[in-house]
């Protein structure tokens, strides 16, 4: 089953937003985790920890098809203003980071921009697709196109002084 999900804290509310092309499977993965304190969401494990397993719900938002499935995760991102989504990697110390630690590490930066895109022609608020940043926007958008380049035409959308890039608006997204 294809779709957006949610792990919801049942004592204070607090909410985790995912979406999976395998939502029970990725359900399961989420629970295996978190049972045994080494999932890579370190705020949702440290919940998981203080208030015990059994407090949280997981639950399937909405079913929806595989090229509707990042939209309709944006959708409802947007809607929940979930605060477990964010999560800081602190990587051990000494040696060389893993390129999974360098995304880490560049994504949870205070210089780093979330952009939200939609198509200039669309007229469904649900289309758009929610990025972590400038670069990891232009690596998935345009992978056919110079990266640099691509970085520098969002940024100048996101700052105003372009209306669009290749038929898709950006703007800066705040959710915290």
């Amino acid at each position: 089953m294809i779709g957006v999900y949610t792990i919801t804290n049942r004592l204070d509310g607090k909410m985790y937003v995912g979406s999976s092309n395998n939502i029970e499977g990725r359900i399961s993965s989420h629970k295996s985790c978190l049972r045994n304190n080494n999932h890579k969401n370190a705020k949702l494990q440290n919940a998981v920890n203080k208030h015990d397993l059994i407090n949280f719900d997981f639950e399937i938002l909405e079913e929806c098809e595989l090229e509707h499935q990042f939209a309709t995760e944006c959708y409802w991102y947007n809607m929940l203003n979930p605060s477990y989504n964010l999560v800081g990697v602190n990587p051990n110390g000494g040696g060389s980071w893993s390129i999974e630690q360098k995304d880490a590490q560049r994504l949870n930066s205070g210089n780093r921009v979330r952009v939200m895109c939609t198509p200039v022609d669309s007229e469904d608020d649900r289309e758009c697709y929610l990025f972590e940043s400038q670069n990891q926007a232009a690596e998935i958008m345009f992978p056919e196109l110079r990266k640099i380049s691509s970085v520098q035409s969002i940024s100048k959308v996101v700052q105003g002084k372009l209306k669009h890039y290749k038929g898709w608006h950006f703007k800066r997204w705040h959710n915290d």
